[in-house]
């Protein structure tokens, strides 16, 4: 049996204990006058940031270099007096590291969402609010990428997701090369999500985009796209979709989960975790493909402190 499919699958079965006590050991610490919230992470963090800017209007997601190294940007934004929301699971991302930093030299205030609360990140920031699972399934983020959204929720001062048991499961989602994932509002936060991991476990060219972006050149690469559903912006895309089918492409499309969008953020994580692990049994595939990357360390040292 592979080991990423007992891996990811163990990780799954603790998900509503894991997830309660995430809930429990948070504290709303950015739940009553903040009107601008800066989100920032790398990879899954980054997922979770722009899936949160969607939901909860005072977050503006950035990514941590770009605002790193944009001096004027960054002056505007403390000069807005935002709160830094510094994402990343271990606390070592060299890029959120030097963000909160920067950000904290200069007089701006941090809360750092993390599983590791001596980490580098941690003493960079004013505030912590731990993350309880920061492990890997194999090699790969699943339940810390769902811990990480309850915990940046929690913190946040939102609506406690519903979890409703035993009912994530999409129908043969295509988990290939071809297919562009597509999202609109939060649920692009879950096309980010799915390609991160086959770009982990595959190593596959596969692409990701908002649903707008798609229709304006994407669209014209492929015959095929898998379209994550939305809790709070659903109105128009079915419209759009209909119409993509009509002019012969293949469209897969994911349903939203639960009525608010925290909790389609996981519903949707944990359904396209299912359909990974259920697809790494059937290939055999024991551990994932970046581990086997001849430069891996060096690119580690690149991003990680």
């Amino acid at each position: 049996m592979s080991t990423l499919y007992s891996a990811i699958t163990r990780e799954l079965e603790e998900v509503s204990k894991v997830l309660e006590r995430q809930w429990r050991e948070v504290d709303p610490l950015l739940s009553s006058v903040e009107e601008c919230i800066i989100a920032t992470g790398a990879g899954d963090s980054y997922a979770v940031a722009v899936g949160i800017e969607a939901i909860d209007p005072r977050v503006i997601a950035f990514d941590p270099l770009d605002l790193l190294l944009n001096s004027a940007r960054l002056l505007r934004i403390l000069e807005n007096k935002c709160i830094l929301l510094a994402l990343s699971v271990g606390g070592r991302t060299r890029s959120v590291i030097a963000l909160a930093r920067n950000y904290r030299q200069r007089g701006g205030k941090v809360v750092a969402v993390t599983a590791d609360s001596k980490s580098l990140l941690a003493r960079e920031s004013d505030f912590i609010a731990s993350i309880v699972y920061g492990g890997l399934a194999a090699g790969i983020g699943a339940l810390r990428h769902l811990s990480m959204i309850v915990a940046v929720a929690r913190v946040l001062g939102l609506r406690k997701p519903v979890l409703e048991k035993n009912n994530y499961h999409i129908h043969a989602i295509s988990l290939k090369q071809e297919p562009i994932y597509v999202g609109l509002c939060e649920s692009f936060s879950s096309a980010v999500f799915t390609v991160l991991k086959l770009y982990e476990i595959y190593g596959w060219k596969a692409r990701y985009e908002k649903l707008e972006q798609f229709l304006h050149a994407p669209i014209f690469t492929t015959n095929h796209i898998v379209f994550f559903q939305s809790s709070i912006c659903n109105s128009i895309p079915r419209k759009f979709l209909d119409l993509v089918e009509k002019t012969g492409y293949k469209v897969e499309s994911i349903p939203s989960f639960g009525s608010d969008g925290v909790s389609n953020l996981l519903g949707q994580s944990i359904a396209v975790l299912r359909e990974i692990a259920t697809k790494t049994r059937k290939d055999g595939v024991d551990k994932p493909f970046y581990r086997e990357h001849p430069k891996l360390n060096i690119l580690t040292d690149i991003i990680y402190e």
